[in-house]
């Protein structure tokens, strides 16, 4: 009669009591790192030296995204350069129609010979006709 094995050492341990044997060993180290503050030294040991690592890891990301931040701007900027050279266009001709009423408006004033510079605002009228009684104006 051959006997065998019982179940626990024919299959071996359970992935189940692996996890719960890890995480109790796990906690229990977290427990006493953060009463005694024994791994401080080895911590920041390992940061020093994975950092770089990490950063040259991150290296293609950050091209990547620096590239697409790059190119986006670059069609940003373009686009708004196109639109402040279609203002400065039409700025550039309302100057020009500026001068020209400024102009016209002196040749005006030369025409209807008023002064310059008046130090009061002047309105430039012409009487069409006077009625009889002057007290009757509105």
């Amino acid at each position: 009669m051959q006997h065998s094995a019982p179940p626990l050492f024919k299959q071996g341990i359970p992935a189940l009591a692996k996890l719960i044997v890890c995480l109790v060993v796990s906690l229990a180290l977290m427990v006493i790192d953060f009463k005694f503050k024994s791994l401080d030294f080895i911590r920041n040991q390992v940061i020093t030296i994975l950092r770089p690592l990490e950063q040259l890891m991150l290296l293609p990301t950050t091209v990547v995204a620096d590239s697409a931040d790059y190119f986006t701007s670059r069609s940003t900027l373009e686009r708004e350069n196109g639109v402040l050279k279609l203002r400065q266009a039409e700025l550039s001709l309302l100057a020009n129609q500026s001068s020209l009423l400024a102009v016209e408006n002196q040749h005006l004033r030369n025409l209807l010979e008023l002064q310059k510079n008046v130090g009061f605002k002047t309105v430039p009228v012409e009487i069409l006709f006077n009625p009889p009684n002057p007290l009757s104006q509105r």
